[in-house]
């Protein structure tokens, strides 16, 4: 199936339940009017909340016409998707928005059109910490928005599971590379647009152009299989090269070790984040992390302290 149509048939979905909602709100503002009239406690020139209900249930009515008319099996891959990806984005905001002193809720949301999927952490005013104390807490909500035109292939892709591995969940991913994922500032979310290359082993994420990132992800994995094709012919020296990893406390790796392997500043930004290791960190301290990456490159430079000695 064509990307423009399974993003026709996410929006006939959507238009469909948003239309659906509406007639259930303008009907109990409708029930509620009469019940006014009844008890004549009404106003003396009330909204016509009547003929706002008749014009939503026109409107669902036509809605739920317009989605009939797709093939079945459109229909059920269309709720799939938006089920799908409201339920992956509310695991995201729930895993990566921070702790609030007061109610902290999720939410995930649609453009009503295609347009880049955003992300953003408001607070407000919570309740008051106690009766004696004047302060009040802080209340927060942390909110995704979705694309229709970046979810149809989210589930079905291996660069979902790649990319969360990196510290960079998904939330829009188009046929062209294109990608939005999520990025946590602080203890407030934010959506960062960009393209992503990869496969089921590795990726790279650029926020600079597709060029960019093939070309990252291209020296990524070239870096990935000669490591993959060395550890095939190690055995005793990976053994040995954990060791010096876990005793060397006083070898550090840098920045610059992490991007001479092929890490793009997206991850590396990322694991620092969720780490909180800074510019240079020792190898024991990078083995403890337990981060594929991040023991991948505590046993690159353990080996190369190997072949010095």
């Amino acid at each position: 199936m064509k990307p423009d149509t399974q993003t026709r048939d996410i929006l006939a979905h959507l238009s469909a339940l948003t239309a659906k909602a509406a007639t259930t709100t303008a009907r109990a503002r409708a029930i509620a009017h009469l019940d006014a009239l009844a008890a004549r406690t009404a106003p003396p020139q009330p909204p016509d909340h009547i003929g706002a209900y008749t014009a939503a249930a026109q409107a669902a009515r036509d809605a739920a016409q317009a989605l009939a008319r797709i093939p079945r099996p459109r229909r059920d891959a269309a709720a799939a998707a938006v089920t799908f990806a409201e339920q992956h984005a509310l695991t995201i905001a729930r895993r990566m928005g921070g702790d609030y002193s007061g109610a902290v809720t999720y939410s995930a949301r649609w453009h009503d059109a295609p347009r880049p999927a955003t992300a953003a952490t408001t607070t407000g005013e919570g309740g008051q910490y106690s009766r004696k104390c004047t302060y009040r807490k802080t209340d927060a909500t942390h909110s995704i928005r979705l694309d229709p035109s970046g979810v149809s292939a989210l589930a079905s892709s291996p660069l979902l599971a790649v990319s969360a591995r990196d510290g960079l969940p998904l939330v829009s991913l188009k046929s062209d590379g294109s990608a939005v994922w999520i990025v946590s500032k602080g203890k407030q979310l934010e959506a960062q647009a960009g393209w992503i290359v990869g496969d089921s082993q590795t990726c790279y994420h650029s926020t600079k152009s597709r060029e960019h990132a093939a070309k990252g992800y291209q020296k990524k994995l070239d870096s990935l299989r000669r490591e993959q094709d060395a550890a095939r012919q190690r055995g005793k020296d990976e053994r040995r090269a954990r060791l010096i990893a876990r005793l060397c406390d006083g070898v550090k790796a840098t920045l610059a070790d992490a991007k001479a392997l092929g890490f793009c500043d997206p991850g590396i930004r990322a694991f620092q984040a969720s780490s909180g290791i800074g510019d240079e960190a020792p190898l024991p301290q990078l083995i403890r992390t337990g981060n594929p990456s991040a023991v991948r490159l505590a046993l690159h430079i353990a080996r190369q302290l190997k072949k010095a000695a």
